[in-house]
């Protein structure tokens, strides 16, 4: 929510942008309705409409197909007003500023000599003179004045073209670009739109952060879960299949009387038996075996009375008699 928060605060400051508006020589500005006017207006040409003219660009590469030129000349002959500064002027609500031009390249027919001056709210900011090279063609989309330190405010552009007393020029007029901050000067049918999109954009962006620190998360508690478990049960002692200790070798005769006063016969099974029953086997001779007839007696059962007679019973090296365990 804090991120959420952040976000929205901060959506003020992102609607502020800078948008460029182009002003055509002959088309008004899609905000305010501006015009560039032209003065003297018969000292003007609509280009694409002077078949007199020879001042004759490529029209495909002009903004919107379209250009304005006048030619100041000292003593008369291009226009009805020689010797007469030319200018053209609009307005605008900005805080830059940029002039584009297209340039001929020829002496004569036109003569491409630039001699332009730039006066912004009655206060002369810039020049731009260039003598042509004298070879065929047009350069296209030229910078001839730029401003980016203009305070937000309304305007005033005037475009000079020529100095009395001053050399013949040419000026073809192709555009007039401003930038504006939106979050000063807000367009209605154009800003409307934004708003919710870009509250939509955070809100998603804000979702799809919280989902992935959410992942990560069950990530990270399912890992330290399962490592806890094969922490506590991932040892398992081995398991002894036999016992280490035999009290006698499997096989061997063992006595049935560990004592004459004991009175009774032990007898052992030579039969094979798994491991763990042999053992026990082994351990625990079966007792009583004298109570049952010799005939009824298996083969594989073996008489050991006899084993006491020449063997000690006793003593530091003899196991312990069966009923003194």
């Amino acid at each position: 929510m804090c991120i959420l928060y952040l976000l929205l605060l901060s959506l003020p400051f992102s609607l502020a942008i800078l948008v460029n508006i182009t002003i055509d020589d002959t088309i008004p500005d899609r905000l305010t309705g501006a015009v560039v006017s032209y003065n003297p207006t018969d000292a003007w040409n609509l280009g694409t409409e002077c078949n007199a003219c020879t001042a004759r660009p490529d029209k495909a590469r002009m903004f919107a197909s379209t250009w304005h030129d006048s030619t100041f000349n000292l003593d008369g002959g291009s226009n009805h007003h020689p010797n007469r500064v030319l200018s053209a002027h609009t307005t605008f609500n900005g805080t830059a500023v940029y002039v584009f031009c297209a340039l001929a390249r020829t002496t004569t027919s036109p003569t491409g000599d630039s001699d332009m001056t730039f006066v912004i709210d009655g206060q002369v900011v810039g020049t731009f003179q260039k003598r042509a090279p004298g070879i065929p063609g047009f350069d296209y989309n030229v910078t001839v004045y730029a401003n980016t330190t203009l305070s937000p405010a309304v305007h005033t552009l005037e475009i000079q073209n020529g100095h009395v007393d001053g050399y013949k020029s040419l000026l073809i007029l192709d555009a007039i670009v401003y930038t504006y901050d939106d979050g000063n000067q807000v367009e209605p049918d154009a800003r409307k739109p934004i708003v919710p999109a870009i509250v939509g954009s955070v809100i998603a962006g804000v979702a799809i952060i919280a989902a992935v620190c959410i992942g990560l998360y069950l990530l990270f508690r399912r890992r330290k879960k399962r490592h806890q478990m094969e922490g506590t049960s991932g040892y398992y002692p081995p398991i002894l299949s036999e016992p280490s200790f035999y009290p006698f070798e499997t096989g061997s005769a063992l006595p049935t009387n560990r004592t004459e006063s004991a009175g009774a016969s032990y007898q052992l099974m030579t039969t094979s038996y798994p491991s763990s029953d042999l053992a026990a086997r082994e351990m625990y001779p079966r007792a009583g075996a004298s109570s049952v007839s010799r005939q009824e007696e298996p083969s594989s059962w073996v008489e050991l009375s006899s084993y006491n007679k020449g063997h000690r019973t006793e003593g530091p090296d003899v196991p312990p008699a069966y009923d003194s365990i």
